[in-house]
């Protein structure tokens, strides 16, 4: 079954027997339909960022100390291809992650499009830690 971290809040509160068919159904009918492009502004992004990270030094202080390293990932041009599923995955490591941030905060002048995906797997594995 695939399940996105966006629907899992919404999936806590309900059951759906036929979950297992719905990302089979979502594949089947985005092949050859048309869409509309997903957007939010960066101040949208800014404003969400300043509030969940005041929440979550509320509730994990302000060191955040992660109890896994390790993660499954799927490479990106599988990743957002939800027509086929994924073949490939590769591991991924939290601590390599924050080193390559930390590294970024002492070089401002290297390329930094790629530390957004960093960022991304530290807030995930801070987001999922804090809802245990």
């Amino acid at each position: 079954m695939v399940v996105s971290s966006c629907d899992q809040a919404s999936r806590r509160t309900t059951h759906d027997p036929d979950q297992s068919n719905r990302a089979e159904d979502i594949h089947k009918s985005m092949r050859g339909q048309p869409w509309d492009r997903t957007s939010i502004t960066v101040a949208e992004l800014r404003q969400s960022a300043e509030e969940l990270l005041q929440h979550l030094e509320e509730v994990e202080g302000e060191t955040i100390y992660f109890d896994k390293d390790y993660f499954w990932a799927i490479l990106p041009e599988q990743k957002w291809n939800p027509s086929t599923q994924p073949s490939e995955f590769t591991v991924g490591q939290l601590s390599e992650c924050v080193e390559n941030i930390r590294r970024s905060l002492r070089r401002p002048d290297l390329n930094i499009s790629y530390e957004l995906v960093w960022l991304a797997e530290i807030l995930s594995a801070a987001g999922s830690q804090t809802m245990r």
